[in-house]
């Protein structure tokens, strides 16, 4: 008898989805040479007169050590030093003084050492306000963080249902993350180069880590917990680049958390995370010149992404991982179970995702959380359908990667020829209510994990108002509808979703008064500009401003009343 020959076919994503030897949810721990680079020119500085230029630098907190650091500016052959300062957020600065006329370039050096400590977090109700001046700052709405208006607290109202600190937090990172679609091509410059903000990213639904982060930020304020906006530099599985995260006071342990909407890291940031500062609102962490007004310079802190060089790198040691080695069925869903146990000292809340670098293999849902007591073993079960075809002698091999606070665990996955089952699902994975300029915008987001298109039914009543329609949504595919309630009521309103193996309702709140601040676009321009001016455009301001001639004429007639009066009193 012939055996059965077996050809095997290794597919895609065992060659090339691991590159990278890094994936940044996995560093715990982070030793490496950071550079930074600007530069600019000055010119028509007279003899005398000098130009200063302050940049944020390199500093310590609570996760971070600066082992050392070196800021230097170079002009005309000539190397400048710097003096530090300190701004009102305790962000500290470096600041070049210069007293010639031509282009400079600098760069600023630090050996950094970060710890990405997974703390055992402590929980507890939010209070509505705080007494401490500071931290209100955290509160306010901003430029960029609109938390006072409409738009965001009726989204908060329907999404963010939770007054707990650690589950607000948690689903605020992963309902942002979710919903932002993060900008690529094309539209990354044109999110790179401008900063959106929270209702701006609301309504497209897209952007860069500016947007995830002011949008993350503008929800957790209305639910009353402070937040700031963290800049820095960090790795995003690629290369190096600025980066911008949060951080959300917890009273209880009186300090500030990190999370990342971005890379949807709730409670944490991993170790790539280089902090630089934190502000109130992102428009406030730009460089600045100040400079005489008869001189002119110009001054680029992004003239370059950073240089990272890694001298030593260490995993998470929270979690230990277990997946059986799997056979799978090719063309049909499949279940993989992944166990993690918590072997930290702690409680922790371990984010379990499968590695989405394979074009072969669909994943229904690829991340998931655990809350692991500690000892704990938790289990969680991922369904993934392998879109490959494959006669009965043909078997295909690859390497499913899993990520979580630990070293990544890869399993060799075995892939047999098979047939679809008719087993699939389509699920309602949103539905966000936006109040804007009197209209309301029903968002939904629904995927269809059949092999064919399917139909589904919405219906959306309330008040007056009542629709009723079909969609199709194509198959393995996620599609998002907007549905608009123009001179909507103040009433409850319903929307139910029947979907072929489902149904979803949800009831929307919505807000008596609408109270914006009116978003002010600017461009990401890494300065600002201070002029000085001298005698002549002093004499000049004054010339082309009548109140100000009047007001001194004023001056100048009642000292001189005074005089008078003064010198006959002395002689009479």
């Amino acid at each position: 008898m012939k055996k059965l020959l077996i050809c095997v076919i290794f597919i895609l994503f065992a060659i090339s989805a691991f590159a990278q030897e890094i994936y940044p949810s996995n560093v715990g721990s982070l030793e490496a040479i950071v550079t930074i680079y600007g530069n600019g020119a000055v010119s028509d500085l007279k003899e005398g007169q000098e130009v200063k230029l302050q940049t944020i630098t390199f500093q310590e907190n609570e996760f971070q050590k600066i082992l050392e650091v070196k800021e230097e500016l170079t002009m005309n052959g000539r190397s400048y030093g710097g003096n530090y300062l300190l701004d009102e957020f305790n962000n500290k600065y470096v600041l070049f003084t210069i007293s010639e006329n031509g282009s400079f370039n600098y760069k600023i050096t630090a050996r950094v050492k970060t710890n990405a400590s997974i703390l055992n977090v402590p929980d507890y109700e939010i209070r509505q306000d705080t007494n401490d001046e500071i931290r209100k700052a955290y509160l306010k709405p901003t430029e960029k963080i609109e938390s006072n208006s409409i738009e965001i607290i009726t989204l908060t109202k329907n999404k963010i249902g939770s007054e707990n600190y650690i589950t607000t937090v948690d689903k605020t990172v992963n309902w942002v993350n979710d919903y932002v679609d993060y900008a690529t091509g094309t539209d990354f410059s044109k999110y790179y180069l401008t900063q959106k903000s929270a209702i701006e990213t609301l309504l497209s639904k897209k952007g860069v880590c500016d947007e995830f982060a002011n949008l993350g930020a503008a929800i957790l304020r209305v639910k009353k917990i402070p937040t700031q906006i963290n800049i820095g530099i960090t790795f995003d599985g690629k290369e190096w680049g600025n980066h911008a995260w949060i951080g959300t006071y917890n009273e209880l342990l009186n300090m500030w958390i990190p999370s990342d909407p971005t890379f949807r890291e709730s409670g944490f940031v991993d170790a790539t995370h280089i902090k630089m500062g934190s502000f109130s609102d992102i428009t406030e962490s730009q460089a600045k010149a100040v400079f005489p007004s008869n001189s002119n310079v110009s001054f680029d802190t992004q003239t370059k992404l950073p240089d990272v060089n890694i001298i030593s790198i260490g995993y998470f040691g929270e979690v230990m991982l277990e997946m059986p080695s799997e056979e799978l069925k090719a063309n049909k869903w499949n279940k993989i179970k992944i166990k993690a146990t918590n072997i930290s000292s702690g409680k922790v809340y371990a984010p379990i995702s499968l590695q989405k670098n394979y074009k072969e293999i669909l994943v229904k849902e690829n991340r998931k959380t655990l809350e692991l007591e500690k000892g704990e073993t938790g289990e969680v079960e991922f369904e993934i359908y392998p879109q490959i075809k494959l006669e009965s002698n043909q078997i295909a091999k690859g390497i499913i990667r899993v990520n979580s606070l630990s070293k990544p665990l890869e399993k060799e996955v075995v892939i047999n020829a098979g047939t679809y089952d008719g087993s699939g699902e389509v699920v309602v994975e949103d539905i966000t209510p936006i109040a804007h300029e009197g209209v309301l915008q029903i968002s939904t987001t629904i995927s269809n994990f059949y092999p064919e298109n399917k139909e589904i039914d919405i219906n959306i009543f309330g008040g007056d108002f009542s629709s009723t329609e079909k969609q199709i949504i194509p198959s393995f595919s996620s599609q998002t509808s907007i549905k608009e309630i123009p001179n909507y009521s103040i009433v409850p309103y319903s929307i139910s979703i029947t979907t072929p193996t489902a149904q979803y309702t949800q009831t929307i709140g919505l807000e008596k008064q609408k109270i914006t601040i009116e978003p002010k676009q600017i461009e990401k321009k890494s300065i600002v500009e201070q002029k000085i001016g001298d005698e002549k455009n002093t004499t000049e301001a004054v010339q082309n401003n009548p109140i100000v001639v009047l007001v001194g004429i004023l001056i100048g007639v009642t000292i001189l009343l005074f005089a008078l009066l003064w010198v006959n009193k002395k002689y009479v």
